[in-house]
């Protein structure tokens, strides 16, 4: 049996209902976190997504991962491993939280980019609901929206295109 992935149109709310989350998580990490994203193609405005909302908390350095995975096991998240991507820590949402991905990753860590170069291609994805097949586009002029754990945002754009895909 093959499971069923759901495609709907962009949603404005899902930029209210990272930002929710993000002022929910701050205060629990913000002396730890360099930065709380709102990645994954949710984080693009105007594209076509799955409609669950990806976090991750950018912290400086590998050892405060685990100060990190304590915290948010204080909060209600099951930190889950790495899901099979090295270097990458993953937690399952409290049941009372709306339905999210959460994700604990060190700056500059081949998982970090791959989050931040993703989202830097969804430019060229397709934009509407219901297309059943995206293959690897080549991605054009975007912007990529980071907002700190203590709330001030920066926008980059980048300077060359990028090839990505769909996380699956």
């Amino acid at each position: 049996m093959t499971d069923r992935i759901v495609v709907s149109a962009y949603e404005p709310q899902w930029s209210e209902r990272f930002e929710d989350r993000r002022q929910w998580l701050a205060p629990h990490v913000a002396d730890l976190a360099v930065s709380i994203e709102h990645i994954g193609s949710t984080a693009v405005p105007g594209c076509a997504a799955k409609p669950i909302i990806d976090l991750d908390i950018v912290v400086p350095e590998e050892a405060a991962m685990l100060v990190l995975i304590s915290r948010l096991a204080g909060q209600g998240y099951q930190h889950e491993g790495d899901l099979g991507i090295q270097g990458r820590e993953a937690f399952r949402a409290p049941p009372a939280a709306f339905e999210h991905h959460l994700y604990g990753v060190v700056a500059g860590t081949k998982p970090h980019l791959d989050h931040v170069l993703l989202g830097l291609g969804h430019g060229a994805l397709p934009r509407r609901a219901g297309e059943a097949s995206v293959s690897p586009a080549e991605g054009g002029p975007a912007r990529t929206y980071t907002q700190s754990a203590s709330g001030s945002a920066s926008t980059r754009s980048p300077s060359r295109r990028c090839r990505t895909a769909c996380e699956p």
